[in-house]
């Protein structure tokens, strides 16, 4: 659960790692406009159970607080 907020307090970045170029989700990371969540990127629809994952963990606190921060924000 440690790592999971800690991607959601972290600075966004990206590495391009073993692409030769920048993909869009990376463009999305690095432009932020409100749809990110230190790692956590909304608009990249494969993250959408991440806040979940605390309810799992049985803190179901911090899946509300999350949720409720990104409808918000």
């Amino acid at each position: 659960m440690r790592k999971q907020e800690e991607m959601l307090a972290t600075e966004p970045y990206y590495n391009i790692g073993g692409y030769d170029f920048e993909i869009h989700e990376m463009t999305e990371m690095a432009v932020g406009g409100g749809m990110g969540f230190g790692q956590y990127a909304h608009s990249n629809q494969p993250s959408h159970q991440a806040l979940y994952n605390f309810g799992a963990a049985g803190r179901p606190g911090l899946t509300k607080y999350w949720a409720r921060r990104i409808l918000k924000e």
